[in-house]
């Protein structure tokens, strides 16, 4: 029987956050690792809007920081939503590194809020089963902006057993890792693997004071993935786990019953082998495991790394204006991690990063009211882009010229596919990949596309799971400690906290969801 192996998750990664952009994401956006530390649940956020617009306004926790030119922007939102649906939002803002644990805390104690940004790689799964998000299953086609804005598909691969606990914030079809790179320090256009590592190590060469790569601590399984040459060759299905911070099982896709830990799998253990190498070579940054998302993504934007981790959301040369500002002359291009590029075809489950999820304490009609009146083009590019002429400006039709610093988490409340201008600044490799990326028939269907596995009854187990990955799982992928000893080291530790036993349960509702699937 061949061995099972794993592949790029659709999301964003589930070991990590990606909250560069989006996301981001860097990577978004397989693995399991959740990154939120528990934090008192006041002061809550950085900022918010609507003050004195309406007595009660539409609450939302979102991710980031408040974005500049905020008052400004949430005026002019709010002035007009109130004229067109007589509501107005008040957002709040969390840091990235405290969101997950206070947005949980919000929920289960059943505070009065309307919305929230949520993912499996958070804690979504938990509050599925806690009964803590409104059910918006029969909501959606009543609401017929938002319903136009959502394909039929994207909603089908994103219910939970027939149930649909959020609204998808997606800007794709698919969510693909793979990598941006500085194309004016590159000798010619990069195609493939051995290409990318010889860029890597010729940065190094003439550009001592330049990292080659950046990791930053919420590095995950994706990374693993998009540096495997095994991956480069053969994209496998995506991995499934209980909860977003857990260790995952690899799928076979000729049998996807057949499984293993994402430890032994050799695509995995492949990829992990060469970020050890870029390790010892310095070709990656040595505090990946304490240096945060933000910050590096700021430190790349400065022009400090060569290269990172980006996904397929448009937004990887986001980043172009303030680095030429640092280094004149610098330029931007992506590469995907398979040999046969876009016409690889690889497996994804269309199941959406992030969700948008509704608070039932608070007010779920008119938070559904906000969601459908963002999804008309005028009132989506207020709030994702700010104001117009003064934050940006179009650029033809689907493209926009950013004027400020005005940079608004739409991942996280207004993401619509069709509705999502690109940056003027995109690169061509990039766009094309982007559009690619819009397509549902650039993909295979994974075998376990609509599967949402229930962790109710190893819920002990992928607790003490959760502990494991984040102590040695992640150290694994960022190539901080030896291949062999480290993955000695998890197997041992996920083994003691009950990884059989939570294989065994994984297997049972796989047999049971594909019998259902006829």
């Amino acid at each position: 029987m061949p061995k099972p192996t794993i592949a790029m998750s659709v999301k964003e990664d589930t070991m990590s956050f990606t909250p560069s952009r989006r996301a981001l994401l860097s990577g978004a956006a397989a693995g399991m690792l959740g990154l939120a530390a528990c934090q008192p649940s006041a002061p809550l956020g950085s900022g918010s809007g609507g003050e004195g617009v309406g007595e009660h306004p539409s609450l939302a926790y979102l991710p980031s920081t408040q974005p500049a030119n905020w008052s400004a922007v949430i005026g002019a939102v709010n002035e007009k939503m109130k004229a067109d649906i007589g509501t107005t939002l008040d957002a709040q803002f969390l840091n990235w590194s405290q969101y997950a644990q206070q947005v949980l805390l919000k929920f289960t104690a059943a505070e009065t809020f309307d919305s929230a940004l949520n993912a499996r790689w958070m804690n979504m799964v938990q509050l599925v089963s806690s009964n803590s998000l409104a059910d918006l299953t029969d909501e959606i086609g009543k609401h017929e902006n938002l319903s136009k804005a959502l394909a039929p598909e994207l909603i089908e691969a994103n219910k939970w057993s027939g149930r649909l606990w959020g609204i998808p914030q997606v800007n794709g079809a698919a969510r693909i890792h793979h990598f941006g790179y500085r194309d004016d320090l590159a000798a010619g256009e990069l195609t493939d693997f051995d290409s990318f590592l010889k860029y890597l190590s010729d940065v190094k060469q003439k550009n001592p004071d330049i990292t080659p790569f950046e990791l930053h601590n919420n590095v995950g399984l994706n990374q693993a993935i998009t540096f495997s040459p095994l991956t480069w060759e053969d994209p496998q299905p995506v991995s499934q786990a209980f909860s977003g911070g857990s260790i995952g099982v690899a799928i076979n896709p000729d049998d996807p019953t057949d499984i293993r830990p994402v430890y032994e799998s050799e695509h995995i253990i492949e990829g992990i082998r060469v970020l050890r190498d870029l390790y010892e070579k310095g070709l990656v940054n040595k505090d990946a495991l304490t240096l945060d998302s933000a910050t590096a993504n700021s430190q790349f934007a400065a022009g400090r790394f060569a290269a990172h981790g980006v996904i397929t959301d448009g937004l990887g040369s986001q980043s172009l204006k303030t680095l030429q500002a640092a280094v004149p002359g610098a330029s931007l291009a992506n590469l995907l991690p398979y040999r046969d590029g876009l016409a690889a075809k690889p497996f994804q489950t269309f199941q959406s990063d992030n969700f948008a999820v509704i608070n039932p304490a608070g007010d779920v009609d008119r938070a559904l009211q906000i969601q459908d009146w963002l999804s008309i083009q005028e009132n989506h590019d207020m709030l994702a882009y700010g104001i117009e002429g003064t934050d940006w400006t179009a650029s033809g039709e689907d493209k926009y010229e950013a004027l400020s610093d005005y940079v608004f988490p739409g991942f996280a409340l207004l993401w619509r596919i069709d509705l999502e201008r690109m940056p003027s600044t995109i690169s061509a490799s990039e766009e094309e990949i982007f559009a690619w990326s819009k397509k549902f028939e650039n993909f295979t269907l994974d075998p376990l596309a609509t599967f949402y596995p229930d962790v109710t009854p190893v819920k002990k187990e992928d607790a003490e799971l959760t502990n494991v990955a984040t102590e040695h799982l992640k150290p694994l992928c960022s190539g901080a400690v030896d291949v062999d000893a480290g993955l000695d080291a998890l197997r041992r530790a996920a083994e003691a906290a009950g990884i059989e036993k939570v294989m065994e349960e994984m297997r049972t509702q796989i047999s049971a969801h594909l019998a259902e699937q006829g």
